[in-house]
């Protein structure tokens, strides 16, 4: 395992729900039973049972905060 491997391991099992719950409070917004959205970007679905995010109009999505903030950081 690499020098950085375990702390990559611990970002990734961040998911999108703490990571706005914690950093961006008061950002969700409950589209349905299942389905969140952020008050900035409403094309942003979030689906915590799955542990899945879909960002509609940037056509990125993934799983972890992680993977949130690599995609978004580049818009």
């Amino acid at each position: 395992m690499g020098k950085y491997q375990k702390n990559i391991e611990n970002a990734r099992s961040v998911t999108i729900m703490q990571y706005l719950t914690t950093c961006h409070p008061g950002e969700l917004v409950r589209k349905t039973d299942d389905e969140y959205c952020t008050k900035t970007h409403g094309s942003l679905v979030i689906t915590p049972s799955k542990d899945l995010f879909h960002w509609f109009s940037q056509n990125i999505g993934g799983r972890s905060a992680l993977d949130y903030m690599t995609n978004s950081c580049f818009l």
